[in-house]
């Protein structure tokens, strides 16, 4: 190692560590105490001391030096001292300006360092690792908070060729591994230095660690700086943000999306429209939904009804973004993976809450009006599919049919409406396209069967939610759009200017489509399935889906997807609230159920009152909205 030791433990604690909450997170082991280490330098035997060297107290003797000679090799030494330190001087005020502040730190040598680099790079047939990433800009939330930052680390190198002896290379090796347990092994350490001339032993050292090396006093070891990223925000909003690769490139979230502006533009932050605190609220009251009905997994979208803007996104379980889980390798594995971004990317059968699309449908296309009422229908028969008729719903009005969730009135009305109708508002909505959100790997969400073998019985059940599958973020969308006066919102996870974050506005049902349903929305809370997502003064309407999830050969009634979609203040909604359990548990009569009236609609309502003050949204209604509260029947 060149350069003065002492001096370059002292600029090092001078210069900024890392925090120790990164130091941890980052994998930092800064606590280990540092292993006795033997010295690299082995002592010469002694030779057998005569007798006149034990008189002059173990010096040999010497012969005197005449005073002339003295004086020549005094006169020499000085002359070749005072050129060496004029040398050393000139020298050092050339490159005090060219040492680059990453090695101003005294952990390694500025020319050793640049030259071992360009070296790597240049040594990629022999195994030897590319030169780390470069800086990337920092992610913060629409209220300026962190959500991910590079930090300084380090990569440590060894370079074999420092040593004139195999015994000293091997002892360097041993310390090394020593001085960090667990995390280098010493065979490894000889396997790489083996392989290749100087090979990156670890990689993503803090400060401490990187001290810890230095103070080794190993020649050959050289410290080179290098960038990772940090998230401070932690498992919190893992699946937005995604992660980046060993070579700093964007692998998933927003930080694969938007890779080339993150490194484009490494001094201006990327700024989401994540509100962290709606993010936090919506996560918890998920963590405890899902412990309250032993749900397998959940997930919840907050979303702007105006603009589409994504406040929250949750997807549980998560995970760690310091130490990610190994990625599956199967379908079953990908499902039940903490990686797996069920909010987003996951494709579900939702049941009922499809039924805003199909009851909005028909009011659109005058198949049905709010006046009506329904006689007592049979089964409904195709082939060997058959949808039971409702008896509990014989004779219902088209407005608590929705609020009781009938299934079988919502397949007559598909039917009324047409397929072709159908499919048109589910294209005009964003439900058979890609998800236009800032993610990088959102999928369709197309119907499984091709438009040339979609049947009668398909645009039935599609009126119910089965055989279409969609995201929760999908939904959310559709729901806001139907809601908001009839326009339809993009959802997104990047902050505009206001005047960018409407985007087009297109027309998808009329305004007058768009208020009926939100008094259907409200009757449902108020008087039908959804009673128990009803949060006070905040005047909540939504719906409620259940659907049994898909097996091979049909469905499986012991397992279902519980679903709640709300928006409120329901007179003019300011925000989406999605929220979907997997696999929810409750015990009904002695038998358990997964009904999202009793699982879904609690877990929403919970989201609601969390989220409602961090945006302003008023829990008393203006008097102004009062009159145009919805019609009671």
């Amino acid at each position: 190692m060149s350069g003065d030791r002492k001096s370059g433990r002292s600029s090092l604690r001078d210069a900024a560590e890392t925090p120790p909450e990164i130091d941890e997170m980052l994998g930092g082991r800064a606590k280990e105490a540092a292993k006795p280490r033997p010295s690299l330098f082995r002592k010469k035997p002694r030779k057998a001391q005569s007798g006149a060297e034990r008189k002059s107290g173990g010096a040999p003797a010497r012969k005197p030096l005449s005073q002339a000679r003295f004086a020549v090799i005094g006169i020499v030494f000085v002359s070749v001292m005072g050129a060496s330190l004029l040398r050393f001087a000139d020298m050092a005020a050339e490159r005090r300006d060219d040492v680059e502040p990453a090695y101003a730190t005294g952990l390694v040598d500025a020319e050793k360092a640049a030259d071992l680099a360009e070296k790597l790079a240049e040594a990629s047939e022999d195994g030897a690792p590319e030169p780390r990433r470069p800086l990337r800009a920092p992610i913060i939330d629409r209220n300026g908070a962190a959500l991910a930052r590079d930090v300084v680390t380090y990569d440590l190198y060894l370079d074999r060729e420092a040593f004139a002896f195999p015994e000293d290379l091997s002892e360097a090796a041993e310390m090394v591994a020593a001085a960090f347990p667990g995390r280098l092994g010493e065979a490894d350490v000889k396997a790489k230095l083996k392989a290749t001339r100087s090979p990156l032993l670890a990689w993503s050292l803090t400060a401490r660690e990187a001290q810890r090396a230095h103070d080794l006093g190993v020649p050959g070891l050289y410290l080179t700086p290098s960038y990772d990223r940090y998230y401070p925000v932690g498992a919190a909003a893992a699946h937005v943000l995604g992660h980046v690769d060993f070579g700093g490139v964007g692998r998933s979230g927003v930080e694969g999306a938007l890779d080339a502006r993150l490194k484009a533009d490494p001094e201006t932050p990327l700024q989401l429209t994540l509100d962290m605190r709606m993010q936090r609220a919506t996560r918890s009251a998920l963590l405890d939904a899902m412990a309250r009905t032993e749900a397998i997994a959940a997930a919840g979208v907050v979303m702007s009804a105006a603009t589409g803007e994504v406040l929250a996104l949750v997807s549980l379980p998560d995970f760690d973004p310091h130490h990610r889980p190994p990625s599956p390798t199967t379908a079953a594995e990908q499902e039940s993976s903490p990686l797996f971004h069920r909010a987003a990317i996951g494709l579900y059968e939702l049941g009922s809450i499809v039924k805003t699309v199909t009851w909005a449908l028909a009011l659109e296309t005058g198949a049905a009006t709010m006046a009506d009422a329904f006689p007592p229908m049979p089964p409904l028969t195709f082939g060997d599919h058959t949808i039971e008729a409702d008896k509990r719903n014989e004779g219902v009005s088209f407005p608590m049919a929705f609020a009781r969730s009938s299934n079988r009135i919502a397949a007559e009305l598909a039917l009324l409406s047409g397929r072709p109708a159908q499919r048109r508002l589910f294209e005009r909505l964003g439900l058979s396209e890609a998800l236009p959100l800032e993610l990088g790997k959102a999928r369709l969400s197309a119907p499984p069967r091709s438009r040339e073998r979609w049947r009668d019985v398909d645009t039935a059940v599609a009126g119910f939610g089965y055989r279409v599958e969609m995201t929760p973020v999908h939904i959310a969308a559709a729901v806001a759009s139907l809601s908001n006066g009839g326009e339809r919102v993009r959802p997104t996870l990047l902050r505009r200017a206001p005047e960018e974050a409407l985007g087009p506005r297109e027309r998808v049902v009329s305004a007058e489509t768009s208020r009926r349903l939100r008094e259907l929305l409200r009757l449902t809370v108020t008087d039908g399935t959804g009673r128990r997502a009803d949060a006070p003064g905040l005047r909540v309407g939504g719906k409620t889906g259940t659907a049994d999830k898909a097996v091979r050969g049909g469905y499986d009634e012991t397992r279902a997807v519980a679903s709640f979609v709300a928006a409120f203040p329901i007179e003019r909604p300011e925000l989406i609230v999605m929220v979907m359990l997997d696999e929810p548990k409750v015990e009904v009569d002695g038998e358990i159920r997964g009904w999202a009236s009793l699982t879904a609609a609690p877990a929403a309502r919970d989201v609601i009152t969390a989220v409602a003050p961090l945006a302003g949204v008023a829990t008393a209604p203006d008097p102004a909205l009062q009159a145009a509260a919805p019609e009671a029947w």
